[in-house]
């Protein structure tokens, strides 16, 4: 990123985001709490096989700062609704 990320929370998880020249994207960066094992999680995720909804870090990339930051809303709601 080339001018430091910026940082929002949501949901208590820290977003760090921002904009790569070198690649011409917004990078979001998060990680997903291990303390938390959504009831069904297993089955979910072997039936949408969606990356992004297991514990650790994740990453969204996407053409503008609120691309990034909505894929990176969408993954933590379906992580904590899941």
């Amino acid at each position: 990123m080339d001018t430091g990320p910026q940082i929002e929370m949501y949901k208590d998880i820290e977003i760090r985001y921002g904009y790569s020249s070198r690649d011409d994207v917004y990078y979001a960066h998060f990680a997903l709490p291990s303390r938390h094992e959504p009831k069904g999680l297993l089955q979910w995720v072997k039936m949408d096989v969606t990356p992004g909804l297991l514990p650790g870090r994740q990453k969204a990339c996407g053409h503008t700062a609120q691309e990034v930051l909505d894929a990176a809303h969408t993954v933590i709601d379906r992580y904590f609704n899941a």
